[in-house]
């Protein structure tokens, strides 16, 4: 069976062959310019628990790319949550559905109102959820895949405890139930797939996508000719506690107590944003509170810095900035930050204001460094990790399985 981690911006050629065993799949993948020749030929079905605006591009993307079009099942988020959602699209057919929860916590588990109804009008050749385990009507969605011989995949982050929740044994007997239900799983990251391997699901099984939030970018940023006279860093994301911002307003203010003054502009908004100015004003630290800015507004301010620097979760923001040419610094985040940060960064595996204050010490007192690092960025963006590739590895791995139904159903 051919790799699917391997680069698939490449036509793919099925191979229907049946024997005794199966079929031989996806036999020769073909080098081509054109990605848009990969395309799944039947009819898909998406299940999340909610749709995030910064997910509307992939999912438009990929519904182009399906022959029978792609449903997408989605609810809305709650009164506490901070995430933008949408509730109409252009390609996708969107169906907004009810989500219910109990309990709270890492007790709490949801459903979505008339699950199966909605799965019954899309018809789908092939399902694909999100693999969440507080999800309690996942035995109802994998039944219904059962009995209409459809595969089902999940779509998962790994088993990173990202908020220290207790009950270790508990979730992981509840994690591991669930994606034995699954024909595989598409993986957001290199480090998800392996700890779903350790978990029990098969190497051919596992397919990573390398998840992304942007396109293929169509100009270079003017990297050699940033020449800020006080070195600039952004940051992007929600104002949440567990982003851990006041880390980096906490490293500009050691810099500067050094004799380096840096300045800082936390883009975003959210809950944690009051506590973070007080301590940006008594730290003393040069850090702008900018708000929440998106497409050439965070262009013009991304493209203007020198470095990226991020404290902890948030991995959709790291490819985000090497868009705009800029080096990554960066604790742990989702596990992405593994697959995205190479030779164009640093990955810091304890992220305290110190640490962050001395790397970002070592990385503008080499300007020429920092410079090459940003276009190492870019070209990771450019080449090897953004929306086009994301959805090409979905659709590989799509007729995968499509080709499996038809070889077993013969």
């Amino acid at each position: 069976m051919t790799d699917l981690h391997q680069d698939t911006h490449s036509s793919l050629v099925l191979q229907d062959a049946i024997d005794n065993k199966g079929v031989n799949l996806l036999r020769d993948t073909l080098k081509s310019a054109d990605a848009n020749r990969v395309r799944f030929h039947g009819r898909l079905c998406v299940r999340q628990r909610i749709l995030p605006e910064y997910r509307v591009p992939f999912f438009e993307m990929l519904a182009e790319r399906c022959d029978g079009g792609l449903t997408l099942i989605a609810g809305t988020p709650g009164e506490a949550e901070s995430t933008s959602f949408v509730t109409e699209m252009k390609v996708t057919k969107l169906v907004t559905v009810t989500n219910q929860s109990r309990l709270s916590g890492v007790f709490e588990f949801y459903w979505q109102e008339h699950l199966a109804e909605h799965l019954a009008a899309a018809r789908p050749d092939l399902i694909v959820t999100e693999a969440n385990p507080r999800f309690s009507d996942m035995r109802r969605l994998v039944g219904f895949a059962r009995r209409h011989g459809c595969p089902v995949l999940g779509w998962g982050l790994g088993t990173t405890n990202f908020f220290g929740h207790g009950f270790t044994r508990l979730r992981h007997w509840r994690r591991r139930a669930m994606i034995g239900r699954f024909d595989g799983m598409l993986c957001y990251s290199e480090l998800a797939a392996k700890q779903y391997q350790q978990i029990g699901v098969a190497a051919e099984n596992l397919h990573v996508l390398y998840n992304s939030c942007v396109g293929r970018p169509e100009v270079a940023p003017a990297i050699d000719e940033r020449n800020n006279a006080v070195p600039t860093i952004i940051t992007i994301g929600r104002l949440l506690e567990n982003k851990r911002f006041d880390v980096l307003i906490r490293a500009a203010a050691e810099l500067k107590r050094s004799g380096i003054p840096v300045r800082v502009q936390i883009v975003g908004d959210g809950s944690d944003r009051e506590r973070l100015e007080r301590i940006a004003r008594s730290s003393g630290a040069d850090v702008y509170f900018p708000g929440e800015l998106r497409g050439e507004e965070l262009a013009a301010i991304g493209r203007e810095a020198d470095l990226f620097a991020l404290p902890s979760l948030g991995g959709l923001a790291i490819q985000e900035a090497m868009s705009f040419g800029l080096p990554i610094i960066t604790g742990a985040a989702d596990g992405t930050e593994l697959d995205l940060v190479k030779n164009n960064g640093w990955l810091l595996p304890a992220c305290s204001p110190q640490v962050l204050a001395d790397t970002i010490r070592q990385a503008v007192s080499d300007p020429e460094e920092l410079r090459k690092r940003g276009h190492e960025s870019f070209r990771i963006v450019s080449e090897d990790i953004n929306l086009e590739r994301m959805v090409d590895r979905f659709v590989a791995a799509a007729n995968l399985y499509s080709v499996r139904r038809r070889a077993f159903a013969a």
